[in-house]
């Protein structure tokens, strides 16, 4: 489970390592967490290089996988070892790394954003 002030490890080669949530992307107040396949608000705290100034701006992100079981229809469930998120656009449908690192679940594609999911190595 995603809320305000969590620490969010970014999983793409955006030169972002560590994010820190600021907003979660639901409608209602009483809804305060969230999870997998949902946008967040965040900023990021600690980058790779200086190439891009992406540091003190407010980013969008996608949450590829968290750290809390996820129940599948057919009984199973699957879990990350840490809770991470992919940089994506103003309009939440490309990302602005050119590969995704490690695998992403099933559950993404139900986002809407098919350019993320080919950009991942596997699905599991």
């Amino acid at each position: 489970m995603i809320q305000k002030e969590s620490l969010l490890w970014v999983g793409d080669n955006s030169d972002a390592l560590k994010a820190l949530c600021i907003h979660t992307n639901k409608k209602k107040n009483t809804h305060r967490k969230t999870s997998l396949a949902n946008f967040v608000k965040a900023t990021i705290k600690k980058r790779v290089s200086r190439r891009k100034n992406i540091k003190r701006r407010v980013n969008w992100f996608l949450v590829g996988s968290t750290a809390k079981r996820i129940a599948r229809k057919s009984g199973d469930g699957i879990r990350f070892a840490r809770t991470k998120v992919v940089l994506v656009d103003e309009k939440q449908k490309k990302t602005l790394g050119t590969r995704i690192k490690g695998v992403l679940p099933r559950e993404v594609s139900a986002a809407g954003a098919q350019d993320i999911v080919l950009r991942a190595r596997r699905l599991v």
